[in-house]
């Protein structure tokens, strides 16, 4: 096992990254959308889409380090975080994303040493994020159903050094709750379940008093159905949300000013207006005869000379001109992105007693 996705304690110079170790597990950084996690093997290579990587020159090297094969193609090799993972893993169920992930432990309002309870531990991404926020005293209890999923995210927690801080259970909390061992102990709880309002009872006994709770749901049906439970367990400031992100792009293109556009606008109204004031153009005689042609030719010649010497400098003129200076400008990216669900957060009510 190599360096923990997260510290185990708190770091005296968080700036220090270290050097690259046999046996870390790292994020290899290609281009923005090509993100992969793998482990450093002294033996091993590292296959990305411009080429082979040898792995036993990696070693040694700062992390952040630009790292070029024999081939001149580079690539990045930097610590593996949460974030980074959630990027890189293998998608065995739908995953929350870097910004939901955010929200959620923001409203949940995680700190260093809280119990958090989550079900529906799927490929872990969100489990990461959530062990980093209360680590490293703290505690994550992940519960699934699914039997093999456990085991596969059991081993990515171990492999990641992460299994001090999360417990992961195979249990089918939608029929049986949460533990009883919980009960009254829980800062916080995190449901991503078909039926999430089958457990908000449970996850009330569990919760503190002011303690909070989110449920992940893609459909508007499953949300309606639990805020009613939520109401009826007691909970208030109920909120649901959607978070969406919409991209933009850095581009170099030329602007033009208010003054440019308004001169242009003019322009072309006043082409119009005068294409329209000499009207439809005569049509050229297609036979002409052989004297008219030669008188042409022979008494054409300066003016012929002139008029080419005036057409040559409006040209020259025109590709005089200036065109608008290029800037850098951010550009929003139009294409759709897919609906990931409805995040919808509650407060345990605190009990007042006389």
């Amino acid at each position: 096992m190599g360096a923990s996705i997260i510290p185990k304690e708190a770091q005296n110079d968080p700036s220090e990254f270290g050097v690259i170790q046999h046996g870390d597990n790292v994020a290899v950084y290609e281009r923005p959308d090509a993100v992969k996690s793998t482990t450093i093997d002294e033996h091993g290579i590292y296959q990305s889409r411009d080429g082979i990587h040898e792995m036993k020159d990696w070693i040694g090297r700062e992390y952040g380090t630009r790292l070029i094969n024999s081939k001149g193609k580079s690539i990045y090799v930097v610590k593996l975080t949460p974030e980074l993972w959630t990027l890189a893993l293998t998608h065995r169920t739908q995953v929350l994303y870097v910004a939901d992930i955010a929200m959620v432990v923001f409203k949940l309002e995680l700190k260093p040493g809280a119990l958090v309870l989550e079900t529906g531990t799927g490929t872990g991404s969100l489990t990461t994020s959530l062990a980093r926020a209360v680590a490293p005293h703290g505690k994550v209890a992940t519960f699934d159903y699914h039997e093999e999923r456990v085991g596969l995210a059991r081993k990515d927690f171990e492999r990641h050094g992460i299994d001090h801080v999360v417990d992961v259970t195979h249990r089918d909390t939608q029929r049986d709750g949460f533990p009883e061992e919980y009960i009254g102990k829980a800062n916080a709880v995190f449901l991503d379940l078909p039926m999430p309002w089958l457990v908000i009872g449970s996850a009330a006994v569990c919760l503190r008093p002011d303690g909070m709770v989110c449920s992940f749901s893609p459909c508007i049906e499953q949300v309606q159905r639990t805020c009613d439970a939520l109401n009826s367990n007691g909970f208030k400031d109920i909120q649901t949300m959607e978070i969406l992100l919409r991209e933009h792009q850095i581009v170099k293109e030329g602007l033009l000013s208010t003054i440019d556009l308004m001169y242009i606008q003019q322009g072309r109204r006043a082409k119009a207006a005068t294409k329209n004031a000499e009207g439809p153009p005569e049509k050229k005689k297609v036979k002409l005869s052989e004297d008219a042609d030669n008188h042409s030719n022979a008494n054409g010649t300066n003016s012929e000379k002139q008029e080419g010497h005036a057409t040559g400098k409006e040209d020259a003129n025109n590709k005089k001109k200036k065109k608008p200076e290029k800037e850098l400008m951010s550009k929003p990216v139009f294409a759709a992105k897919g609906h990931t669900g409805y995040l919808t957060f509650a407060r345990r009510a605190v009990s007042i007693t006389g």
